[in-house]
């Protein structure tokens, strides 16, 4: 099974405080949407990267789709 989804490139030890959620969120954008597997998703949150589980920009009316 594949999710589309966004994962951010960038891996944090602790989490994300103030005004870098602004920066995580600018850069998580409709153009990088891939399709993900159970395990990459796993993988990213061990790893410490923000992702977004949905098909979505920042906006209700961006809203593609969601599957988890």
């Amino acid at each position: 099974m594949k999710i589309k989804m966004v994962i951010d490139e960038q891996k944090f030890s602790i989490k994300p405080q103030g005004g870098i959620i602004g920066t995580i969120v600018g850069r998580m954008t409709l153009d990088q949407v891939k399709e993900y597997s159970i395990e990459e998703l796993k993988q990213s949150i061990l790893d410490g990267r923000t992702n977004r589980p949905s098909n979505c920009g920042k906006g209700e009316d961006s809203w593609l789709s969601q599957q988890i």
